[in-house]
């Protein structure tokens, strides 16, 4: 029981990796960010069937309207 709490982590060792983490990596992190964000857009598209610029049956998927123009 005793081992167990030499290996928790602490608030100040957090602080101290997370130091030593801008340290090394501070000026990839706004890149990092971005393009992770864009992933998670990416992602999320992908999850809710893309943006739709498809066409379905004969149907243009921008206005609704059949391949002939009726609705």
């Amino acid at each position: 029981m005793a081992m167990l709490a030499l290996w928790t982590v602490g608030t100040g060792q957090m602080i101290i990796v997370l130091l030593v983490g801008l340290l090394i990596f501070g000026k990839k992190l706004p890149d990092l960010a971005r393009n992770l964000g864009k992933s998670m857009v990416e992602f999320r598209k992908g999850l809710n069937g893309g943006d739709n610029n498809f066409k379905i049956e004969g149907q243009d998927s921008l206005n609704g309207k059949t391949m002939n123009g009726k609705e």
